[in-house]
């Protein structure tokens, strides 16, 4: 068997990971400088708040810190009954995994867990409820430095990544009309598996639209404690609804795209568009998937036309 090749001198390390790493390097060194016991819960609370944006860190820090003062509270609770005692710590972990999934800190439940258990059979040899306050200190600590870190250095560029999505999903669209309705009028013949493959690319669109509504929602939770041009906000917005609708309007004549005849005005706006298409015989008697279609179509043109603005 062949194996794949991968040629790391071509993977380009994201800026996350170098933010992440940082934010380890100065939980290390501030351990070190203030001569603080073993730094491991403050690096995992840097690591685990390192998120994309800085709402979204933010909201992570604040709910795996809550895991943690859970894990440590169950934990000293637990530990002054009986330490060590299996039962318990099955029973504790029952507990912390029903009450984070209570309050939907779904992402704390590791760290909570981690806690409880260190707590549980004290792996610092400290009295319980010393160890108790020092792991919520620690992981407090690297909750902070890594939001301070996310927040400084190179945060992360919403409108850029937006934009980029955009005109991605603006080439999907040339492309479905290229390759499945221009490819019909020049040749009046449709690709094999017609259906099938616009179906796929229109997966595709429907992928690429949701993970930008994702990024959109965080991007305008953001900007709300940072400053950020309104206008270019509400074109970002606009531009999207027109792609939704592109997207509904292209869902809608997929079933159908195959054998369909173009009427003479969509043709026009298909050669004003840009598209290389040859002088089409306009079919006076069209059918009525033929007017369906035409309908759906002149939207989507219209809405090219105004994505290429």
């Amino acid at each position: 068997m062949k194996l794949k090749e991968y040629r790391l001198l071509d993977y380009k390390i994201g800026m996350r990971t170098y933010k992440t790493s940082l934010a380890v390097f100065i939980c290390i060194i501030v351990y070190q400088i203030a001569h603080w016991e073993n730094p491991f819960f403050a690096v995992i609370g840097a690591i685990l708040s390192m998120e994309t944006s800085i709402i979204s860190s933010f909201k992570v820090g604040r709910d795996r810190l809550m895991g943690t003062a859970l894990g440590a509270i169950v934990g000293l609770g637990f530990t002054l009954i009986s330490p060590r005692d299996a039962l318990l710590s099955a029973l504790g972990m029952i507990i912390i995994i029903t009450i984070c999934n209570i309050f939907h800190w779904n992402k704390s439940i590791s760290i909570a867990g981690v806690v409880f258990i260190s707590i549980m059979f004290n792996i610092g040899g400290l009295q319980a409820i010393q160890y108790s306050i020092n792991r919520i200190l620690d992981t407090s600590i690297g909750i902070l430095i890594g939001l301070a870190i996310n927040f400084l250095i190179a945060p992360y560029n919403f409108e850029n990544s937006i934009q980029r999505q955009l005109s991605s999903l603006n080439k999907e669209f040339n492309m479905l009309i290229e390759g499945y309705i221009c490819t019909y009028v020049k040749e009046n013949s449709c690709p094999k598996d017609c259906c099938k493959l616009i179906n796929r690319c229109i997966g595709t669109i429907s992928d690429g639209l949701n993970q930008l509504k994702g990024e959109l929602k965080e991007y305008l939770n953001e900007i709300k404690v940072q400053q950020a041009n309104q206008q270019r906000v509400q074109d970002i917005i606009v531009t999207l609804e027109i792609i939704q609708e592109t997207y509904s309007h292209f869902k809608v004549i997929a079933p159908i795209v195959c054998e369909r005849k173009v009427n003479e005005l969509n043709f026009k706006k298909l050669e004003s568009l840009g598209f290389v298409v040859h002088r089409y015989y306009c079919n006076e008697n069209l059918n009525s998937l033929d007017m369906i279609y035409n309908y759906h179509l002149g939207i989507i043109l219209e809405n090219i036309e105004l994505l290429d603005n």
